[in-house]
């Protein structure tokens, strides 16, 4: 698979390249099993069917997924057309390469190489754009993390949905085996979230959309 780098010549923080180098084959092979299996229905208390059933009511033919992981919920997911074309970017090739092998079956899969931190040199607009399980793994606060709003934002169709999810530590320290968790996480730099919060992250959705 071909994929096209647009992060080429610009500069990426050592917080962020922290927060995408866990993502080896080895371990997207056993992704869907601790997260989407175990993580997401015994500690975040959010199966993986809630999720799958929020990319079917938003996802399009012509879908932008960032951060894909272990491309799950794109397998998963119920498209509106039987040829869907389905963009994929990350930092990180590996889960790129992964999520294409994963959907052989989809003929039009497209790959970019790209920091949503920073302004994305793309000429091209998507109908959905898919955030999942992408903010809580960004270095800074959900201030610092806004910009990656207004970094896909030009990607999206005008009257087009950007959607997904996030665990924002407020909510995940309810539940003392999440914040174990969430802790465990931030510690390990996979997360960096102990700042994120419902209202911060509702501040930033209102900066860069009329309607959230």
């Amino acid at each position: 698979m071909r994929v096209i780098n647009l992060s080429e010549g610009a500069s990426v923080s050592q917080e962020a390249l922290d927060g995408q180098s866990l993502y080896s084959k080895s371990l997207l092979r056993v992704y869907d099993f601790g997260v989407n299996v175990v993580s997401n229905s015994l500690i975040w208390k959010c199966p993986s069917e809630n999720l799958v059933k929020h990319y079917d009511k938003n996802v399009t033919d012509g879908h932008l997924d960032v951060g894909p992981g272990s491309g799950y919920y794109l397998d998963k997911c119920n498209f509106p057309t039987v040829f869907p074309e389905i963009s994929l970017m990350d930092l990180n090739e590996n889960p790129l390469q992964f999520t294409r092998e994963r959907l052989g079956y989809i003929r039009d899969v497209f790959a970019y190489k790209a920091n949503v931190l920073s302004a994305i040199n793309l000429d091209k607009k998507f109908k959905s754009i898919g955030l999942n399980y992408v903010l809580h793994c960004l270095p800074g606060n959900m201030d610092d993390k806004s910009v990656v709003f207004r970094n896909l934002k030009p990607l999206l169709d005008d009257d087009g949905v950007l959607f997904g999810s996030t665990i924002l530590y407020d909510l995940a320290e309810k539940i003392p085996l999440a914040k174990c968790l969430a802790d465990f996480y931030n510690k390990k730099r996979v997360f960096t979230n102990k700042e994120d919060t419902l209202n911060g992250l509702e501040k930033a959705l209102r900066e860069s959309f009329d309607d959230f």
